[in-house]
């Protein structure tokens, strides 16, 4: 308990400076912020050469650092939860910037150790404005525009030459979508100090979103005996939405600037290639570019799978059913139901296969979720088969 202690202090003191280490100097100041405040006397070199034999903490060249990440997480989060009454203000601030490595894996710990509802809610309440101004795909309406790039025959797309064309036609293509409002956040930001708003890159965004679905995920899945079931909900519910949110608004850029697509990726595939065809072209240009649609939002519904995934979390994903019976809810707990449940969900499949006929896109991205199920899960030839010919 001691060591916990001491440690948790040196943990929280590398948190608020922002780096993972401390000069001598700031441990013998921590250390003697231990002594006063427990009221303990201790020698501070028998104290460093013990956390270094036990191998926690390293010293090279009068700099100390815990020697693994996951101890420095563990001091900062007893840390916090020691404080918790008077720190209630800081946490909330880390659950605001969970784009930085830092933040998410003290809260992870924290919560784990304390599961507090109120942190929770707020994270719940975070995740909520991420792609807020983005409805939930419905994987039908939504995706129309890629079915039509997908089945009609492209336009060709005639591309300007000329000493550095490629380059050039990049490099407009990056001043369009800075001038649509896309800006970075600034290199010297510290990522922990990032939290979202509608200004931050696109890219940044939905690595928010993404360690958002991380974090939520890992907090319904260490407490699925102990969370009360309108919680569990709430966090299921918001991760299918966010997911679904963030694969809209991905979809939407491409949907937003086709033609700006169709002249960037055909120019790098030119280069590449050397195909100059405009009709050849146009059409390895079209497919690249359904291809990135699918591609991502397979990833997206992996990704919610892999957060929420749980298989005693039947009766909260059916919940989550009876409130949305939509296409896309209903992909999501088809790719839970693969990815982490025992029995083949063919009912499900069979009536999805029914559903997306005549919707290349949807059927790609759940026929992608089932050879990712073939490839990972050993099944009979018999079923191999059936889903072979069904997918």
């Amino acid at each position: 308990d001691e060591k916990i202690t001491y440690l948790s202090g040196i943990g929280y003191a590398m948190s608020k400076k922002k780096q993972p280490s401390l000069t001598e100097e700031e441990m013998r100041a921590e250390h003697e912020k231990y002594c006063d405040k427990y009221d303990m006397v201790r020698d501070f070199p028998k104290m460093m050469d013990d956390l270094s034999k036990a191998s926690v903490l390293v010293e090279v060249n009068g700099v100390y650092r815990f020697k693994y990440p996951y101890e420095f997480y563990y001091s900062t989060a007893k840390y916090f939860q020691s404080n918790a009454a008077v720190l209630k203000g800081e946490l909330y601030a880390m659950s605001d910037g969970l784009y930085g490595e830092r933040n998410a894996n003290v809260l992870l710990v924290y919560v784990y150790l304390t599961r507090d509802d109120d942190l929770i809610e707020h994270i719940i309440g975070n995740a909520r404005k991420i792609f807020a101004n983005h409805g939930e795909c419905d994987l039908e309406s939504d995706v129309e525009f890629m079915n039509q790039l997908s089945s009609s025959t492209p336009s060709p797309l005639e591309l300007e030459y000329g000493a550095d064309a490629g380059a050039a036609r990049r490099d407009e293509y990056n001043k369009r979508r800075d001038r649509a409002g896309e800006q970075a956040a600034p290199a010297e930001v510290d990522d922990n100090d990032v939290s979202y708003n509608d200004r931050l890159q696109e890219l940044t965004k939905i690595l928010i979103a993404v360690k958002t679905l991380q974090v939520l995920g890992q907090i319904l899945r260490n407490f699925t005996a102990s969370l009360e079931g309108p919680l569990k909900l709430d966090i299921t519910k918001e991760c299918y939405s966010l997911g679904l949110r963030t694969i809209s608004a991905v979809l939407s850029y491409c949907q937003q600037d086709v033609p700006g697509l169709r002249q960037y990726i055909g120019s790098l595939i030119s280069e590449r290639t050397g195909i100059t065809d405009p009709k050849k072209l146009a059409s390895k240009t079209e497919d690249v570019i359904v291809w990135m649609g699918t591609a991502s939002t397979t990833s997206m519904i992996k990704r919610v799978s892999y957060a929420v995934g749980h298989s005693d979390l039947t009766r909260t994903y059916r919940k989550v059913l009876d409130k949305n019976k939509g296409l896309s809810v209903r992909v999501i707990d088809t790719a839970i139901r693969l990815d982490h449940f025992a029995t083949l969900p063919e009912k499900e499949l069979t009536e999805l296969s029914a559903r997306v006929k005549k919707n290349n896109f949807t059927y790609t991205v759940i026929r992608d979720l089932v050879a990712d199920y073939l490839y990972f899960f050993e099944r009979d030839f018999s079923t191999m088969q059936a889903l072979g010919a069904q997918w």
